[in-house]
């Protein structure tokens, strides 16, 4: 019954990502389950859940773009900068919406963005919400992201609804305070709703509560292996190299055209290796006395399965 490979899963309201995968474990009992792109209890929407031997692949989508429903209340900030923290500053918000379309807008393009203090980033070796409830304050070098889109979906302040379609590593709930300092009012998260994750989107996941319902069925609702590395080139395999390859060994068969100079080069990089479609391993190009060679880095399978 049970399949390796990604479950898209729509996380309700109250829940750690961690809680999720709890739950899972018990339903489709097995520990081999692991999540990608944390979300906060107060967010919902989209969590990757990677199943057996896709585990070993979530640095893969970690690094993929994700695209936010957010609601921001302006006028009022808080410590963790959305709603579950306590009010800092309450101010009076009195703005025009062209004034606020030209604010948000302005996030649009490469930014320097600060962690917040209460987030699972280290510093010193200690998780900063660790530190924050401690009511201490500790200093964070800011981190360049990419807010490659923000769209105002409504207006009915001081509430506001935005789309955002942003890099890696973007906090929405630093954007959505940012935004507030900028418009001279304060402003605090108060929904989010992850949307899409690379080219994963919403639409394509189920209900928590649908998926603990189907039990070990829900193996059968996962998206193959090879779909997590949906931006890394792709080589199916043949027999007699696949048999190589599981076994360690290196090919030297592989295809100059592709790997050496030109745009389409794929010399020192990594590449997904598929046999009959399946992902068995990921390997890399390289140079050795001069011939291009193709070698397994990462083996999904001995071959026996």
């Amino acid at each position: 019954m049970p399949n390796d490979g990604l479950l898209l899963v729509d996380k309700p309201l109250g829940l750690t990502s961690h809680d999720v995968i709890a739950h899972l474990r018990r339903t489709m009992k097995t520990k081999k389950l692991g999540h990608t792109g944390t979300l906060d209890p107060m967010a919902t929407g989209l969590l990757p859940i990677l199943v057996g031997k896709a585990t070993r692949l979530s640095q893969y989508l970690l690094g993929s773009d994700k695209s936010y429903r957010a609601v921001l209340k302006l006028g009022i900030s808080t410590d963790t900068l959305d709603a579950t923290g306590a009010i800092t500053a309450e101010k009076p918000v009195s703005i025009k919406e062209e004034e606020l379309r030209q604010v948000i807008s302005s996030f649009v393009g490469k930014i320097a963005q600060k962690p917040p203090m209460y987030s699972a980033k280290k510093v010193a070796g200690k998780r900063l919400y660790e530190i924050a409830r401690t009511g201490a304050e500790v200093e964070r070098a800011p981190c360049e992201i990419n807010i490659y889109s923000i769209n105002i979906t409504n207006i009915s302040l001081p509430s506001v609804t935005i789309d955002v379609h942003c890099s890696a590593g973007t906090y929405i709930r630093v954007l959505a305070s940012d935004i507030g300092e900028k418009l001279g009012t304060g402003a605090h998260l108060t929904a989010l709703r992850r949307t899409k994750i690379g080219p994963f989107e919403l639409s394509m996941s189920q209900k928590l509560a649908a998926v603990e319902a189907m039990g070990q069925e829900a193996f059968k609702e996962c998206l193959p292996m090879a779909k997590v590395l949906y931006s890394m080139p792709q080589i199916e395999l043949n027999s007699e190299q696949y048999q190589r390859i599981i076994h360690g060994n290196f090919l030297t068969d592989a295809p100059n055209d592709i790997c050496r100079g030109g745009e389409n080069s794929l010399l020192n990089s990594k590449v997904a290796l598929l046999y009959r479609e399946d992902l068995v391993a990921i390997g890399e190009f390289s140079v050795n006395d001069e011939a291009v060679i193709l070698k397994p880095r990462t083996v999904f399978t001995d071959g026996n399965e």
